[in-house]
C-alpha cells in the first residue's frame, strides 16, 4: 500500500479555508493539510484558492472520508465536493455529496491506494 493526495475542490475560497480548519482538527490528518491555489492568470495580482490537498494512507483515508462528510452534512450551501485522487501516476475523480455516498467514496480511494486503479 501506498501514500496518495486527494484535492477537494469545486467549491469557494472560504468554504476550502473552512474545510482545511476542519480537518486539521483531526490528529490523524494533522500536518497532513494544505490549501493549494490556483494558477496566475495573466493580469491577475493574486490567485485564489483553488482546492483542500489532503496526503492520506490507507489508515487516514477513512478519517477523512469521515470527516469530510460530517463537514458536509453541517453545510446549508455546500452539497457536493470533487475529490480528485492521485497516487504513483493513477488518478481518479469522484463527485461526492451525500452521506450515502461514503462509503462508495471510501472504496475508490482504497482502490487507487491499492493500485487497483
Amino acid at each position: 500500500m501506498t501514500g496518495a493526495s486527494i484535492a477537494i475542490s469545486g467549491i469557494g475560497a472560504e468554504q476550502l479555508r473552512d474545510l482545511a480548519v476542519w480537518l486539521r482538527g483531526e490528529d490523524e490528518l494533522r500536518g497532513r493539510v494544505e490549501l493549494l491555489d490556483a494558477p496566475v492568470r495573466p493580469g491577475e495580482l493574486g490567485a485564489e484558492l483553488d482546492a483542500v490537498v489532503v496526503l492520506v494512507t490507507s489508515g487516514t483515508a477513512t478519517v477523512l472520508v469521515r470527516s469530510l462528510f460530517g463537514w458536509l452534512g453541517r453545510r446549508t450551501e455546500t452539497r457536493r465536493v470533487t475529490l480528485k485522487v492521485r497516487a504513483e501516476g493513477r488518478e481518479v475523480t469522484l463527485q461526492a455529496g451525500s452521506a450515502d455516498e461514503a462509503r462508495a467514496v471510501l472504496a475508490e480511494v482504497r482502490k487507487v491506494l491499492d493500485g487497483e486503479v
